[in-house]
């Protein structure tokens, strides 16, 4: 009796191990799917996601430089250049830029009245094939990613530490809508000293602000963050700022500061920053040195050889480098993302 029992209960201990171990192969299976094939599906999102930024980027930059046209080639070719297969759907693109479309609900708290959206998605005869999931009756899967981007004109930026007066751009041929620019090679006079554009000139020293000459306060190491409507301080030394290097300005495009007002003088001066405007350095001559000046390598208009300033083109300008604002347009205009 005793070994009829103890058998029935052996057979009994093997059933349920038995089933257990059913279950846990399942749930082992179920693991699988969840790190396995979920993990997949994340890598396919991440890749969506890198791709409808960086056409996002590209269709703004191209829009903000005066041509849409085109977007959804560049979209799609920014999204499959993130596709680790090359493989990538566009879903949506849209937007308030001219000549794309509306968008069927626009994205929320865009900085800028310009902007696009695009959604990437994963294409239908490319889904993400599953390892483990087909057990639970999951063989592929896709998914989608959104970016927006917007453009305007730059509301703040880190740039050099140099002011440059509203005046001065509009007696060289430029125009606040941004729709005209100084047409001519010209010359930025640091110290306001030169021939008098227009009348510009405000002191009897013919500097714009007592005691200042053109340069900014450096929030880095020869960089001046600064933004529209707010006034920017003036230092009021007469050489090259200290922590700058010139030679870095050669050749180099630059976001100009330009005011439309000052107040106070010497170190306690500021600037009234209404805007920027783009800037190609062809040449200077400061203190010290001068680079690539023409003719004599003086500043025109000066007397001696202390006259200070840049000389080079004004021009469109759209860069990734700042914060979309509402200020006026001078033809510079900044790309950021959005959403």
């Amino acid at each position: 009796m005793r070994s009829v029992i103890r058998t029935r209960l052996r057979r009994d201990d093997s059933g349920a191990v038995l089933l257990l171990t059913s279950i846990m192969m399942v749930v082992l299976l179920g693991m699988g799917a969840l790190v396995i094939d979920v993990g997949r599906f994340y890598v396919e999102r991440r890749e969506l996601q890198n791709g409808a930024d960086a056409a996002a980027l590209a269709v703004a930059q191209d829009c903000a430089g005066g041509s849409c046209g085109g977007a959804t080639a560049t979209a799609r070719t920014y999204a499959n250049a993130n596709a680790r297969d090359g493989k990538a759907g566009i879903g949506e693109l849209c937007g308030s830029g001219p000549g794309l479309l509306a968008c069927a609900t626009n994205p929320p708290n865009v900085p800028a009245k310009n902007w696009v959206k695009v959604r990437t998605v994963t294409p239908d005869d490319n889904q993400v094939q599953y390892v483990l999931a087909p057990v639970l009756g999951h063989d592929a899967g896709k998914t989608s990613a959104t970016a927006v981007a917007s453009w305007g004109t730059v509301g703040s930026a880190t740039t050099i530490p140099v002011a440059f007066s509203v005046c001065e751009f509009k007696a060289l041929g430029g125009t606040i809508d941004g729709s005209q620019f100084p047409t001519q090679t010209g010359y930025v006079y640091l110290h306001g000293d030169g021939p008098d554009h227009g009348g510009c000139l405000t002191t009897p020293s013919g500097l714009k602000l007592p005691g200042g000459f053109g340069w900014l306060d450096q929030t880095g190491s020869c960089t001046a963050s600064v933004s529209t409507g707010g006034w920017a301080g003036s230092d009021n030394g007469n050489d090259f700022p200290p922590n700058c290097d010139p030679t870095a300005w050669q050749n180099a495009t630059v976001l100009l500061p330009l005011y439309d007002d000052v107040q106070d003088s010497g170190t306690n001066g500021q600037y009234h920053v209404v805007g920027f405007a783009e800037f190609k350095v062809l040449a200077y001559k400061l203190k010290p040195g001068a680079w690539n000046m023409p003719g004599n390598g003086k500043c025109p208009g000066t007397t001696g050889n202390s006259g200070m300033c840049l000389y080079g083109q004004f021009s469109h300008f759209v860069t990734t480098s700042g914060q979309t604002g509402t200020g006026p347009d001078f033809g510079a205009t900044v790309v950021q993302m959005a959403g």
